[in-house]
């Protein structure tokens, strides 16, 4: 099967490192971006712990898979023996995106002790599929280089802490542009969705 090999070039540990950070940092941004839309919602209180603490999981849970989602997407097609770069894997980073911010939402509900709300998670799961349709295309600020898929992540993406916040490395600022950007995105989609009663 192609996903026994996605890895299989690079120690594990690198590979292990790689995908922890890119989720870490992406997931990091997801929760602030969900703890701020909560305070942003709710007058910048926190009216119940429980709904606080579920925008945070839910952001940080959407974060971190949208921040494996392309690379995973670039995967897919790949192992399809197509381009990592094409259409289908578009297609399948926006699908990654999207049902990791529908099971975010899912989860957020499940944290606040809400029921699960299939209409929400799956209009969250538009805005997630949403953002990775974005065309950023090779704006360095929101894209790594040499990323396009999960087998290259050991060797591209950063690997450690020193690489994840020193901005004269390559692909740092990628890192963090597109983690921010996604926050942003979850955060303007969820004001948009209290906007309309969702």
């Amino acid at each position: 099967m192609w996903t026994k090999s996605i890895i299989a070039g690079a120690p594990a540990g690198q590979a292990a490192a790689a995908f922890g950070v890119s989720a870490g940092a992406n997931g990091v941004v997801g929760a602030g971006a969900g703890a701020a839309s909560y305070l942003h919602q709710n007058g910048w209180r926190i009216n119940s712990g429980w709904d606080f603490a579920g925008k945070i999981a839910g952001g940080g849970f959407a974060g971190a898979v949208g921040g494996l989602a392309g690379p995973a997407g670039g995967s897919l097609a790949r192992g399809m023996s197509l381009s990592s770069t094409g259409m289908v894997a578009r297609a399948g980073t926006m699908a990654i995106s999207g049902a990791g911010a529908g099971t975010g939402s899912m989860l957020e509900n499940v944290i606040a002790g809400d029921p699960i709300d299939p209409v929400k998670a799956g209009a969250t799961g538009l805005f997630g599929a949403g953002a990775a349709a974005i065309p950023v295309g090779r704006i360095p600020a929101f894209n790594q280089t040499g990323v396009s898929t999960l087998r290259q992540m050991p060797y591209f993406a950063r690997r450690t802490a020193n690489g994840m916040f020193n901005y004269n490395q390559t692909n740092t600022v990628g890192l963090w542009g597109g983690a921010f950007g996604g926050g942003s995105v979850g955060f303007g989609g969820d004001q948009l969705q209290s906007a309309l009663g969702w």
